[in-house]
């Protein structure tokens, strides 16, 4: 009964001012989708409004001039996408996985939205040998450079097949900075494993020469070849695409004499033999697609098809032995003839188990999973997470190497403490030796703080500048850390905040700033705004942007 009085006298203000239908029907969101390069009007692309929280979305079509309406929308704040033919989906202002929400209710004017659609862009190009004969069934291997953290890093992106007429083609790309690598072999290579006895009958020295010589001409490979025609990724010509950009790249192959490996093991093994890889940029491990693997005897394997150069072998099919350990090892090589190495000769991989404990509560009651990942890499381990908070990951071993570990499925929970055994950590990183057998216990934490606030300039509410939170400490924990973009209102909200002392920034152009370099954000921190965040806690910012 006084639920009714109380939304009878709020119709009854309401109609004083004149506002009746409004609150009725809701609030009018409205305005234009433009391409964001020639600022013309994009008719009929679907457009999305979506309740940030979740729930049902509603969808509409820009008219010839490019504009769109949403008559009755209620109070709240909003995820607006867009999407056509040559326009992959993106929402409002997006940079990386951050957009600009669209804010609705009183006060609040959401009728002039422009939404700027970023075209596809894509690269294209041509393989050809020596002879300018098309390369067919290449791998064109697109990498690009991707932001992670406040750090810049290259990563895979997808990649493609020639066809026969020895043309790649990369489409539905968003703008950005990428590279082009073709990984391919020449069709008249033959590689025969040296590691065996021939069958053949014995042949004079003259026909042996031949014989030799005819093997040699057919026993070459073409090295992974990066745009416009390096065999190091540290000569590869950057490829800058701009929105709804095509860009044409042709590659020429150049084959050389193969180097041959041979693995020596007495090791049993237990499925598919050695991996090899190559490494790329900064790190980057990728597998080799054109060279061919030989097994013979016990655990023994040749490798044929490979141009000289660097190399990271990796074998972890190993069978367990008496013990039950298992016996998988790795090694980075210089491969610049035929080579042999012995497999007891060279690290052993690492393993990790552990013991996830949840601090002040039961189990959450899903499914968790813990993901080990090697930035640098770009390697991930996933394991499950057992119902007595076991985890392990020994059936597939890891290189040694530094590790993020995060927690996947319940919403809210985080790791907040790491304790390591045979295993190096600080915050959420480990680093794991050759054959480590490292045991970790992760302390999982719900967490349930946030930070709020709005960004200004000049005094007034600004849209689309990037909001940073770091912590105090600048400790190497990237779960500390917390971003999003300003709402057309200039508000924001940094969700799962670990209770802690933070300073929070403002950055009007930050998008592509590298703050993840402290000398990079120095300049930034001593405008912000110092604060204190504990569980029970919601700051209530008012940032100037930088």
């Amino acid at each position: 009964m006084r639920r009714l009085v109380f939304l009878l006298a709020l119709i009854t203000t309401l109609a004083v001012l004149g506002n009746v239908a409004i609150a009725a029907s809701g609030y009018p969101v409205a305005g234009s989708v433009l391409d964001s390069a020639t600022r013309q009007p994009l008719a009929g692309f679907r457009v999305t409004l979506t309740p940030d929280k979740g729930g049902q979305g509603q969808s509409t079509y820009t008219a010839g001039n490019g504009k769109f309406n949403f008559a009755s929308v209620p109070s709240g704040k909003y995820i607006l996408s867009g999407s056509g033919p040559g326009y992959r989906a993106q929402g409002l202002n997006q940079h990386d996985n951050y957009f600009t929400g669209v804010a609705v209710g009183p006060e609040l004017d959401a009728t002039n939205i422009v939404f700027r659609m970023q075209a596809d862009a894509s690269i294209r190009g041509r393989v050809t040998d020596e002879q300018d004969e098309p390369v067919r069934n290449a791998t064109a291997q697109l990498f690009r450079m991707e932001e992670n953290n406040g750090v810049r890093r290259v990563v895979s992106d997808t990649n493609a097949s020639t066809n026969d007429q020895g043309i790649y083609h990369l489409s539905h790309l968003s703008p950005g900075t990428y590279y082009v690598a073709i990984s391919a072999r020449p069709w008249y290579a033959q590689y025969a494993p040296r590691g065996q006895r021939s069958s053949q009958p014995p042949m004079d020295a003259d026909t042996t020469a031949r014989v030799q010589e005819e093997a040699a001409q057919l026993d070459v490979a073409y090295p992974l070849t990066f745009y416009p025609g390096a065999d190091d990724s540290s000569q590869a010509s950057a490829i800058t695409l701009h929105p709804g950009e095509h860009f044409s790249g042709d590659i020429t192959m150049r084959a050389v004499p193969t180097a041959h490996l041979k693995i020596r093991s007495d090791r049993q093994p237990n499925g598919p033999g050695p991996t090899i890889m190559q490494r790329v940029f900064n790190g980057l491990l990728i597998p080799v697609f054109a060279s061919q693997g030989f097994g013979y005897g016990l655990g023994n394997y040749e490798f044929g098809g490979l141009a000289p150069g660097r190399y990271t072998l990796e074998f972890s099919g190993a069978a367990p032995d008496k013990s039950g350990t298992k016996n998988g090892w790795f090694r980075d090589i210089d491969l610049y003839g035929d080579m042999e190495i012995s497999a007891s000769e060279s690290p052993s991989m690492a393993t990790v188990t552990g013991l996830i404990s949840y601090e002040g509560a039961a189990p959450p009651g899903q499914e968790s999973y813990l993901e080990l990942r090697n930035e640098e890499t770009g390697d991930s381990w996933t394991s499950k997470v057992s119902d007595k908070g076991l985890f392990g990951l020994t059936d597939n071993e890891l290189r040694p190497g530094v590790y993020h570990a995060v927690l996947y499925g319940p919403p809210d929970w985080l790791i907040t403490k790491l304790i390591g055994q045979n295993a190096k950590v600080q915050g959420t990183e480990i680093t794991l030796a050759p054959g480590a057998a490292a045991r970790l216990v992760c302390t999982v934490t719900r967490v349930s703080s946030s930070v709020s606030g709005t960004v200004l300039r000049d005094g007034k509410p600004l849209a689309g500048a990037m909001v940073l939170l770091v912590p105090e400490d600048r400790a190497p924990d990237e779960q500390l850390y917390r971003r999003d973009q300003s709402d057309s209102d200039g508000t924001f909200t940094l969700r799962q905040v670990v209770p802690g002392r933070y300073t929070a920034v403002a950055i009007l152009n930050g998008w592509n700033l590298e703050w993840g370099d402290p000398a990079v954000l120095a300049p930034y921190l001593p405008r912000g705004e110092k604060i204190t965040v504990t569980a029970d806690k919601i700051p209530n910012l008012k940032l100037q942007a930088q």
